[in-house]
């Protein structure tokens, strides 16, 4: 019981950081590990070093350097609705994307383990927020507000290795026997983890492809029984169609069904449900007390 109190509140402020900072790549090749114009990647690099040495230093077979953090692995997850754009071509839709939020995935892979740093501009601290910190982890925040820099971080084990988002997508793409550039996109309504779309041969958004059915709310969608497996053809579904059923889903519920985040660290990689769609919480809150309490989730689950 109490483990599901801490679980309902570590939710509790994933939503809350996700309502004020707006959170979980598309990209546009992988020149998708081409950064914006203001991405200072040496101090990105240097600021994921810490934050991964302090958090996972147990996991670590020795300390991260600023020579493991390869921005070429990176990839970039944008943050828009493109339900609610009024465009149908592929590259309009792009290009209103990269005028909003997005985040980059960095991952760095040393040992046995993959580190992956989620990096986005990180916003001022709101006074809903602030209220729920000491000064001194507002003073943190607000240093780094307005910088790119890390908002959240991951450990995948050989018991939960890790996939891009990216990598899926053109996985899924080839199995299509396509040749398509996956944009990648999170935080949509009735989807928990990003999504992949696709153009069509005339350059028309055609087709969504869920990253991880198994974290797609099915019934929000309206949907009557649940889709599994993962790259699945016949999950190619029509963008247009999901698109009307998302647009459908009462704002509440769509609030809760899109992707989150903010700044924390979470193991066991995505696919642990139990841990994976909570456990990203404000940097402040503190790494390592995230860590501790996903093993106890993991541990009070099995």
């Amino acid at each position: 019981m109490f483990i599901r109190k801490i679980v309902i509140a570590a939710f509790l402020i994933c939503v809350i950081v996700v309502s004020f900072s707006a959170f979980t790549s598309a990209s546009v090749s992988n020149p998708n590990a081409r950064m914006p114009d203001d991405f200072d990647e040496a101090r990105v690099a240097a600021s994921i070093v810490s934050r991964m040495n302090d958090a996972f230093h147990a996991e670590l077979i020795r300390e991260m350097t600023v020579d493991d953090v390869d921005f070429s692995r990176a990839y970039r997850i944008y943050l828009s609705n493109v339900f609610e754009m009024r465009t149908t071509s592929f590259d309009s839709m792009v290009e209103l994307l990269e005028k909003g939020i997005m985040i980059f995935e960095v991952p760095v892979t040393i040992g046995d383990y993959t580190f992956v740093a989620n990096v986005q501009i990180i916003n001022p601290m709101t006074e809903a927020a602030a209220r729920l910190l000491t000064q001194d982890q507002i003073d943190l925040h607000n240093s780094i507000a307005g910088t790119w820099d890390v908002s959240a971080i991951h450990l995948f084990s050989s018991d939960y290795p890790f996939e891009s988002y990216y990598d899926i997508a053109s996985e899924i793409s080839g199995a299509r026997g396509g040749s398509e550039r996956p944009v990648l996109v999170g935080g949509l309504p009735g989807f928990r983890l990003p999504v992949a779309i696709y153009p069509d041969s005339a350059g028309n958004i055609a087709s969504i492809v869920p990253t991880a059915p198994e974290f797609v709310n099915w019934n929000a969608l309206g949907f009557d029984e649940l889709a599994t497996g993962r790259g699945d053809i016949d999950l190619v579904l029509d963008f247009q169609d999901i698109r009307e059923r998302a647009l459908a889903i009462p704002p509440p519920e769509a609030e809760l069904s899109g992707g989150g985040g903010g700044h924390g660290a979470q193991t066991d990689g995505r696919a642990n449900g139990q841990v994976s769609l909570m456990l990203i919480l404000a940097v402040a809150m503190g790494a390592i007390f995230v860590k501790v309490l996903s093993q106890k989730i993991r541990s009070a689950n099995n």
